[in-house]
């Protein structure tokens, strides 16, 4: 009771201060924006084009010229500039966490549905990755059960690459930094046919040497590599009826989430080899198993639009085609005592049509449907001694509608409703020895389905003010663990969600705050634990589990060339019931003072925060953008806080309070095509987790990169 008076309390004085809205440039701006303005952002939260205004949900969003000058360089780099995402990673897996709802499970689904292009990606090694070719980006928190549905408990990220055009232009940006860094970006789009068929195509480059010493072998470890190539065509057959086709084939290694230490000299190996040296330090590593972690994703996708005249229907088909490779050396320390090589497979197909409609009278609609299906695969060898696989076979379908009833000219009413049914098959196979295992020892199917509605009220105070009050449902479908060798599936999670909020938008600020409570049911909680024959992984349902926060952004311009913008979140989470959570405990007895791995055990974690939630983050961004010597300036300088969360159920590993701060340069001669730019990342050098893990092999942790600073050239044409 205490924290809702809380929140409400805030909420109330907040919307009595004067305006709210989503902070910063973003997704699709006016013209006068570049004059100074900054109170008109379109987003397409809603499937249409919309003021953000007029949205009744949380949403952020972002141009490319926003994320460069604010220095978000990857997904993972969006939780520095939008308040309440926490991105973990796992090896090469994005699990990001907004408003404290998410996943921990390599290849279980992710509870933040991340869409590119309109195509949602179901394998989450397939969203870490650098931004070089995208147009904007959309956050959109708070569950999405009817229009996003699948997997969108937490929210949804929005990513737009950009798009073929009929005039030609292009842009090339080389970049170099500390650790060896370098990065080259390049787009190029031109008409091929008239009025009629338009092509681009875009490719990066990033590799960095490793930061962490590898003091076994000698030298670094925890280099990276990627590179990415998207190619798109752009038919244009008629005023109102347009269609883009888009392949695209990239690659990632990123071996630092695997260079890491044993956290407080926790590892297995002290058992197996108890006179052999541990790195304790950050940026230390004495694996004994070479850190690896690759992926590769192909894909296509095909986006059509078609003006009916009443209305827009919109068309998405999407492929995809990942594999994730990883060889984590799970006990961090110098003996053989538990190596895991792992590989992840994932197919998908899917084909979504939409219609959005102009009013009719007072009404407007948006409803569609759509069928997504998978093939995933998971292999895993423990020591090259036992080995487990699974398959899942996956079939989902949905239809959706949602209606908006403007009332008064001020006053509108949105009801919408989702019906979602999905279908998986799964097998499981278990063997010992280093060849993939063939005897079957698991096998299930399943079907589940849930209507999720949503309901929305909406008054425009004034012209520039917008209140809105929001209820909506999601569903998480249930699963099968994939190597957990389990006939019975975890159960299917549950959210509701309860969110009010003001905004407002002027033309030298805005400000948004929104207050938002959530209630879970069957959460699906993963965990990596011991048994008598090894090592498996464990996928429950945590009986019930609650949130409440609130969240303020806003951007103020206070002379024409300076402007701050700014976000803070509170989040006020437990789990409310979880008598039975299965979870890591260390050996009680070691050789030496030191533990030396960790046995399964259960707990009571009920009353327990969240794992991966902080309880306050915030950003604040201070921008400047003036002509100096005739020519374009621009600096930028971000800070980001995070109070510290729990990386796991029982509370025991922890990442502390930090604070990071990044900053960009740039200058563009008069009359010239060329920029030039000065960077740095984590200023301050703070040294803080990027992943920890426990397991039978102990307590694994990694850690970010410290301070790094490079120069960049950009050639626009």
């Amino acid at each position: 009771m205490r924290s809702t008076r809380t929140i409400l309390t805030a909420l109330v004085t907040a919307s009595l201060i004067g305006g709210l809205s989503s902070a910063g440039f973003t997704a699709e701006t006016a013209a006068a924006d570049s004059a100074g303005s900054i109170d008109e952002i379109i987003v397409t939260a809603e499937r249409r084009k919309e003021n953000v205004l007029d949205v009744p949900i949380t949403v952020q969003a972002f141009t490319a010229a926003t994320l460069e000058n604010q220095g978000i360089d990857t997904t993972r780099d969006l939780m520095n500039v939008v308040p309440g995402l926490n991105f973990a990673i796992k090896g090469l897996f994005a699990q990001p966490v907004l408003r404290g709802i998410s996943t921990q499970g390599t290849a279980v689904d992710s509870a933040v549905a991340i869409y590119i292009d309109g195509v949602y990606q179901a394998s989450t090694s397939a969203v870490l990755f650098d931004l070089g070719d995208i147009d904007s980006v959309e956050v959109l928190k708070g569950p999405q059960g009817t229009l996003y549905g699948r997997n969108a408990e937490g929210g949804a990220i929005l990513l737009k690459s950009r798009q073929p055009s009929f005039v030609p232009g292009g842009d090339i940006s080389v970049s170099y930094g500390s650790y060896n860094d370098r990065q080259i970006n390049t787009f190029l789009t031109t008409p091929l046919i008239d009025n009629f068929l338009a092509g681009s195509v875009s490719a990066f480059y990033h590799a960095r040497d490793g930061y962490v010493h590898d003091l076994l072998r000698g030298g670094n470890v925890g280099d990276l590599e990627a590179y990415a190539f998207r190619g798109s065509l752009l038919a244009k057959f008629a005023p109102n009826v347009e269609f883009t086709l888009t392949g695209y084939h990239g690659f990632q290694s990123d071996e630092s989430a695997f260079a890491g230490i044993a956290a407080g000299g926790n590892s297995l190996s002290r058992r197996v080899a108890p006179a052999l040296p541990i790195a304790l330090r950050a940026f230390d590593s004495t694996t004994d198993l070479y850190p690896y972690i690759k992926g590769i994703s192909n894909g296509a996708t095909l986006n059509g639009t078609i003006g009916l005249g009443w209305g827009e229907l919109t068309t998405t088909t999407g492929y995809t085609s990942t594999i994730s490779n990883a060889h984590q050396d799970a006990d961090q320390g110098p003996a053989a005592a538990l190596g895991i090589i792992a590989s992840y497979p994932s197919v998908t197909r899917s084909e979504e049509i939409s219609v959005a409609t102009q009013k009719f009278g007072p009404v407007s609609l948006v409803f569609g449907g759509l069928y997504f299906g998978q093939d995933q695969a998971s292999q895993i060898f423990v020591n090259h001694i036992s080995n487990v696989a699974g398959k899942q076979g996956i079939s989902a379908y949905a239809f959706y509608a949602e209606a908006q009833w403007d009332i008064t000219e001020r006053f509108k009413a949105i009801a919408g409703v989702r019906y979602s049914d999905e279908e998986r098959e799964y097998h499981g196979y278990a063997g010992t020895g280093p060849m993939l295992p063939t005897t079957q020892v698991a096998q299930g199917k399943h079907d589940w389905d849930a209507t999720t509605p949503r309901f929305s009220l909406g008054y425009k105070i004034t012209d520039n003010i917008n209140a809105y009050a929001t209820y909506n449902k999601a569903f998480k479908s249930g699963t099968y663990n994939p190597t957990g060798l389990k006939s019975t599936p975890v159960d299917p999670e549950t959210t509701i969600a309860y969110e009010a909020g003001v905004k407002s938008a002027y033309s030298t600020f805005n400000f948004d705050v929104a207050a938002f409570h959530y209630k879970f049911e069957n959460l699906q909680v993963s965990a990596t634990i011991t048994t008598p024959t090894g090592t498996t992984s464990v996928l429950q349902n945590a009986a019930a589990a609650e949130i409440s926060g609130v969240e303020i952004e806003g951007s103020v311009k206070l002379t024409q060339a300076f402007k701050v913008i700014g976000g803070f979140s509170y989040l006020d989470d437990r789990y409310s019931e979880f008598p039975k959570a299965n979870v890591n405990t260390p050996f009680p007895t070691c050789p030496g003072p030191s533990p030396c791995g960790n046995f399964a055990n259960t707990i009571d974690a009920t009353g327990f925060p969240m794992a991966r939630t902080p309880r306050y983050t915030g950003n604040l961004t201070a921008e400047y953008l003036a002509t100096l010597f005739r020519g374009d300036f621009r600096a930028s300088l971000t800070a980001y806080y995070n109070s510290g969360f729990s990386w796991e159920v029982a509370n025991r590993l922890r990442q502390g309070t930090y604070t990071t701060v990044n900053a960009n340069v740039a200058f563009t001669p008069p009359g010239s095509r060329f920029e030039y730019s000065l960077w740095g990342r984590n200023l301050t050098s703070r040294v803080y987790e990027i992943q920890s893990a426990d397991s039978a092999g102990g307590d694994a942790v990694s850690f970010a990169q410290p301070r790094s600073a490079g120069v960049k050239v950009q050639f626009k044409f």
